[in-house]
């Protein structure tokens, strides 16, 4: 993903950074942990930056990045971390990389594919401050994957000459010459190599032997008119004009060329075809579709966002962070729906809920965490003003919503206990599937939030965990069931023994059949009592764990699915987050279940997939695997279902335990008398 950039005015465009961020501890994957530097001081900014990383050391869980722009090493030198993936983590990151002063070492961090074509995911750093080619030429510094990377990069690019910032921002690209192998694409938004200053983006190209470090040997991208800012996001964008190129988009937030002064503009550029030279011509050009354009900066984030609608063709996701559509600098994002004819106008529009929240300042496709069988976006608003000045929020939008307000989205809360000005959402990225439970995970940085050791203004990166239970590692067990009378009993227990607990915050939150939650409170704050006091809301100690009666009348009235949260602090000041804990089943009142299959996913599938389905109590769930025939391959379930989400795995072996071959497989679901079906490719 294109790092996460930094200005909150047009002065920003000198590349300034905001006075504070957090740097990170690891924390075990649960429900939600948040990491931190403890030895983090503010202007670190931890979170400046962050993206996934497909599994490189081979244990089935993918790895993470965090970049740290401003760690003072010397004079914002910059760091980046990574921590290998897993149902435990250690606090203390796996790897490090420093900077040298004063290029912003991890100022932008991407996931570039295998570009060195070892079967490897690979990354790339950008430290757009670097004075390697002359003052601010910037640099982008290339890592191959492997379960032991290098102490030091396996490529160094540097920008063409002084001031280019090269490295500001960067994003895989697919294979946009179509030669087999991987590229990537790296924006210079100070460059001056078309029409001026007008920045430029660089397709750099993979091969056996690495990409060249020689941007001779690139693609390079202009701007239309000086100072656009052209590069200053730039983004894959798949088939987005529906051939079989794939294509890049690029941002320029200051284009006045597109709906007026800074009004912003998106340009994408189709790729060729079995290896053929591509060309620079601008494909496809749109600005943003309201009448509140000048100074919007549509384009300071693009992102290239899977295939929202189910089409086909993948779609792009546009922030305009100082659109004054729903207030000023309210923010917006619009969304444009891929087509061999693409239309300049979005399919979809949210704003921002008020004034100065920048919706839109960030943005990442996430998978399919709503389970809706669309891809979802992420969207930060780092300067939202609610609940404290400048705390920021972040967004989940799922795929298909006809949602056109950033309220109507599901809300991703940080947590923290002194939120104002650590503008939570700043960055949002995809966290692949990081404790390897087969579903997708994601994580939002507030790079001035408070460090939870020092208390310093250093940044926090929060992990969320999509699934609807915790990581076993962590939570032994969470258990909720309907009473007789319509209340829910809970009882869940720690790996730590329930006296280390000295603060437990429980919240009840409901969501509508599709998924969209409608109402949230807190139901308990406070440590646990050690005896009943003759309270049904009470929340008891039980052994190494908790109990706790849950009188949830709006819900059993209304028919909301219940979930819940849980903030959990420790003695020494640690505390465990889990969010979209799993609530009873269908209640006593009979609310009725819907037969449901979310997308399979990872999909394709190498080999393992993870099958996530609701049946009601009273019908037997069968879960099959077929082969497009539609003979059976492996019967993995056969029990009555639970009235709520479960999971399966599909290990890829046929009933008889051999290895079922690559193709295309069929997930049926069937129960009282109806069917579901998803499609898996399975490829070894």
């Amino acid at each position: 993903m294109s790092g996460p950039t930094c200005c909150n005015s047009r002065a920003g465009f000198l590349l300034l950074v905001l006075p504070t961020v957090l740097m990170a501890l690891v924390v075990p994957a649960w429900g939600q942990g948040s990491w931190y530097d403890p030895a983090g001081v503010a202007d670190d900014f931890f979170g400046y930056a962050m993206t996934e990383l497909e599994d490189i050391n081979g244990d089935d869980a993918d790895e993470f990045l965090v970049g740290i722009a401003g760690k003072d090493l010397t004079f914002e030198a910059g760091q980046v971390y990574l921590w290998f993936g897993g149902a435990s983590v250690l606090r203390a990151p796996d790897r490090i990389w420093n900077g040298t002063s004063p290029e912003m070492f991890g100022a932008a961090l991407a996931n570039i594919g295998d570009v060195n074509s070892d079967g490897k995911a690979d990354w790339a750093v950008g430290a757009p401050e670097s004075n390697a080619g002359g003052t601010g030429s910037g640099r982008v510094c290339i890592f191959y994957g492997g379960a032991d990377p290098s102490t030091t990069p396996d490529r160094v690019i540097t920008g063409a000459t002084g001031g280019h910032k090269f490295g500001y921002s960067i994003s895989a690209a697919g294979d946009f010459d179509g030669d087999g192998h991987d590229d990537f694409i790296v924006g210079a938004p100070m460059a001056n190599i078309g029409r001026g200053f007008t920045g430029a983006a660089y397709v750099i190209y993979g091969g056996p032997g690495g990409p060249s470090t020689d941007l001779a040997d690139a693609t390079a991208f202009s701007g239309e008119i000086a100072e656009d800012r052209f590069g200053w996001s730039v983004s894959d964008a798949g088939n987005f004009l529906g051939g079989n190129e794939d294509c890049v988009a690029v941002g320029a937030p200051l284009a006045n060329t597109h709906g007026g002064t800074d009004a912003g503009a998106v340009y994408v550029f189709e790729g060729k075809t079995l290896g053929a030279a591509p060309d620079t011509t601008i494909d496809f050009v749109t600005g943003i579709g309201t009448t509140s354009e000048p100074f919007s900066q549509f384009g300071f984030s693009v992102r290239g966002v899977g295939r929202l609608d189910n089409d086909g063709y993948d779609d792009l996701a546009v922030g305009a962070p100082y659109s004054n559509a729903a207030g000023t600098a309210a923010g917006r994002v619009e969304i444009f729906y891929g087509d061999p004819n693409p239309s300049v106008n979005a399919a979809r529009a949210i704003n921002g809920q008020t004034a100065t929240d920048n919706c839109g300042f960030s943005l990442d496709r996430a998978g399919d965490i709503a389970g809706s069988g669309a891809d979802d976006v992420l969207i930060g608003a780092p300067f939202r003003n609610t609940p404290a000045t400048d705390s920021g929020k972040a967004y989940i939008y799922e795929g298909g919503s006809s949602a056109t307000s950033a309220s109507s989205l599901n809300l991703l809360s940080s947590g923290a206990s002194s939120p104002s000005g650590e503008n939570f959402g700043w960055a949002v990225a995809s966290a692949g599937d990081f404790d390897g439970d087969g579903l997708p995970d994601y994580a939002v940085s507030a790079p001035i939030g408070r460090n939870a050791e020092t208390n310093a203004a250093s940044g926090v990166v929060t992990l969320f965990h999509s699934s609807a239970g915790p990581v076993a590692a962590l939570v032994n067990d969470w258990q909720t069931q309907w009473t007789a009378e319509n209340q829910v009993d809970l009882a869940f227990s720690f790996s730590l023994p329930a006296d280390r607990f000295v603060d437990l915050q429980l919240t009840r939150q409901l969501h509508d059949e599709a998924g969209m939650l409608r109402a949230e409170e807190l139901i308990w704050s406070g440590p646990a009592v050690l005896e009943d006091n003759g309270s049904s809301a009470t929340m008891m100690r039980q052994g190494r764990g908790f109990g706790y009666r849950d009188n949830p009348v709006a819900a059993v009235e209304t028919g909301l699915e219940i979930r819940y949260g849980l903030v959990a602090m420790t003695d020494n000041g640690e505390y465990l987050r889990l969010v979209n804990m799993a609530g009873p089943g269908a209640p006593p009142l009979a609310i009725p279940v819907v037969l449901a299959m979310a997308p399979v996913w990872p999909n394709p599938a190498n080999p393992a997939v993870s099958i996530r389905f609701r049946a009601a109590s009273n019908e037997v769930a069968l879960v099959q695997v077929l082969d497009v025939r539609g003979r059976i391959v492996r019967e993995l379930h056969q029990a009555a279902g639970l009235g709520d989400w479960q999971n399966i795995i599909w290990n890829g072996l046929t009933d008889d335990g051999r290895a079922a071959a690559s193709g295309v497989y069929l997930i049926r679901l069937a129960s009282g008398g109806e069917l579901r079906t998803q499609r898996v490719v399975l490829a070894r």
